[in-house]
Order: C-alpha cells, then structure tokens, then sequence
C-alpha cells in the first residue's frame, strides 16, 4: 500500500498542473461549467501560466457562448 502511494505521488509530480480538457458541460450544466472554467482561466493568470492576453481572450470566448438555457 505504501508502494502504491509513492508511485501516485511520483505520476503526480511528473504529470501537467492543469488538466487537458475542461469535464464535460452535459454532466455539471452549461453554467456551472462556465464558472468553472473561468476560475481554471483565473487561476491560471494568477500563476503565471498564462498573460493578460490569453486571459482577455478566453474570457471573450466564454462570454460568447454565455449560458444558454437546456
């Protein structure tokens, strides 16, 4: 079990920060989805993994696609 543990820690450390892709919208709702990726974008500027840039540009492109009613 030990064993177990230092080989998630070690995948862990080596793997990326930020997950590939955004969980899917269907399974949380269009709007929550939304605000979750705009927290990911935030963070993300707060880190330093992004520039103002990207950021102005993501949040563009969510404002776009606003929440839509299902």
């Amino acid at each position: 079990m030990v064993l177990s543990a230092v080989v998630y820690d070690a995948a862990r450390l080596i793997g990326p920060d930020e997950p590939r892709r955004p969980p899917p919208a269907g399974l949380r709702g269009r709007r929550t989805a939304l605000e979750a990726a705009e927290g990911r974008c935030a963070g993300l500027l707060l880190n330093g993994r992004i520039d103002r840039a990207a950021y102005q540009r993501r949040a563009a492109d969510r404002a776009r696609r606003g929440p839509h009613p299902e």
